[in-house]
């Protein structure tokens, strides 16, 4: 996998920024709401949804597949790889800081 990254482009950074954002946004949809709904609290699906932050490695090897197969192309990795890449460095200090993450929010 680490052989196929490609050269980065400014539109494919920019790519996977946006794609990060939406999956944070999906997280606090999907994680945070159905821990409340079930009874956790607001407390506990808020530090559960920081804590899941993260696009899996498995996105990567999915991705790598695809593009193997046919079904996506390089650009497509290439967004998958830059938003694993902005996750994986922004979710390791939101971990850190996410009681006062809480706290503040």
């Amino acid at each position: 996998l680490g052989m196929q990254i490609p050269m980065p482009s400014i539109g494919a950074i920019a790519m996977g920024a946006l794609v990060a954002v939406v999956v944070l946004i999906f997280r606090w949809l999907g994680i945070f709401l159905m821990v409340v709904l079930l009874g956790g609290g607001p407390k506990l699906g808020a530090l559960a949804t920081l804590n899941l932050s993260q696009v899996s490695e498995f996105a990567l090897v999915i991705c790598s597949l695809g593009m193997g197969f046919g079904h996506i192309n390089e650009d497509t990795m290439t967004i998958i790889i830059w938003c694993f890449a902005i996750l994986a460095i922004a979710s390791s200090y939101i971990m850190g800081y996410s009681l006062q993450i809480y706290k503040k929010a």
